[in-house]
């Protein structure tokens, strides 16, 4: 069921559309930013994570745990991207190592008009949190929404990171199996 229900809102099996932004990539001066094009990820998993501004203030741990296992989702094939309804200034803080102990090695790109939150099912200002797991031909294959006005996330919420490492790879196996099932002579 949906935290929020929008019109754009992307429920699996939907496709991304081509999503164009300026991503904060780095703390390094002069280098802060690059474009980001969800397209250039077609042919890889892509994990789409957004977070409420009330998460940028009120939950680093979440935010730093993305960082922590970012090479865990790269050893699965998928690269993590952020998404936050705050300024890049407030980001970069985040980004550079300012606000929590080392650098977070993932993009991270704002959504101040609140529009991208729509796909997830939130609300950008709101307390709500969700995380989209894109397939390599741009097929949204499962989205973890959590309430932060709830005491317990759901055991998928976006919150458990292992939950998503785990259905990546699930659905990696899903893919594969069904390719041995459509082509047995080609596994």
């Amino acid at each position: 069921m949906s935290l929020h229900r929008s019109p754009s809102q992307l429920y699996p099996g939907s496709t991304l559309p081509d999503l164009r932004l300026r991503a904060l990539v780095s703390g390094e001066y002069g280098r802060e930013y690059a474009p980001f094009a969800s397209s250039e990820h077609r042919g890889g998993w892509l994990i789409l994570t957004y977070w409420p501004l009330a998460c940028l203030l009120a939950c680093p741990g979440e935010i730093t745990e993305f960082g922590r296992r970012f090479d865990d989702f790269a050893a699965a094939g998928a690269t993590v991207f952020g998404i936050a309804p705050d300024t890049h200034a407030i980001l970069h803080t985040w980004r550079s190592g300012r606000a929590i102990p080392g650098t977070l090695p993932l993009a991270i790109a704002e959504d101040r008009s609140g529009a991208l939150a729509g796909l997830f099912g939130i609300e950008a200002l709101g307390r709500d949190a969700a995380t989209m797991i894109v397939d390599p031909n741009g097929t949204v294959r499962a989205v973890f929404q959590a309430s932060q006005h709830t005491s317990q996330h759901p055991g998928d919420a976006c919150r458990n990171l292992e939950s998503v490492l785990w259905r990546l790879k699930e659905l990696q196996l899903e893919i594969a199996e069904q390719a041995n099932r459509e082509d047995p002579i080609a596994a």
